[in-house]
């Protein structure tokens, strides 16, 4: 029951990102974007080979390749608001996420694993309302300055 929680809450959000990234994207400058994608791209996918190690137990190869093509899909997901570099940015960095993750979970004791996924859920819950809030705040900086609107005669 935890882990499909889990999964639906990493789902939800990820899909949630793409969303009000994809209307705000040209609000938010490229480094920002990239930083933004990288750290959620991490953290998701973190979270989400930790939770298939929790269901393949022992084998760690499969679940490594499993990992790393579920995070990828979930790192396009992440990345292609902000265009080609930024998904690449994502890819890699859920390449990494997805083998750390694997790694964990398999080395994990059983009496830790409920204690490591409410963990990586808060961590992950963390970096989402942390990217979300910038970028509400690069969209109220763009209301602010005016920026954005049509100027007659510039």
């Amino acid at each position: 029951m935890l882990l499909l929680t889990s999964f639906m809450i990493v789902m939800a959000y990820t899909i949630y990102f793409s969303k009000k990234a994809h209307l705000k994207k040209d609000h938010i400058g490229v480094g920002l974007g990239k930083c933004m994608v990288m750290m959620l791209s991490m953290t998701t996918s973190l979270t989400l080979s930790l939770m298939l190690s929790f269901l393949m137990p022992g084998k760690l190869a499969v679940l490594t390749v499993l990992a790393i093509a579920i995070c990828a899909v979930a790192g396009f997901i992440i990345g292609r608001p902000f265009g080609l570099t930024a998904v690449m940015e994502s890819l890699s960095s859920t390449l990494m996420g997805a083998m750390m993750g694997a790694m964990l979970g398999v080395m994990l004791p059983l009496d830790s694993q409920t204690f490591m996924l409410v963990s990586m859920d808060l961590i992950y819950l963390c970096s989402i309302f942390i990217v979300t809030f910038y970028i509400k705040r690069a969209g109220v900086k763009e209301k602010k300055s005016g920026r954005g609107g049509i100027i007659p005669f510039r």
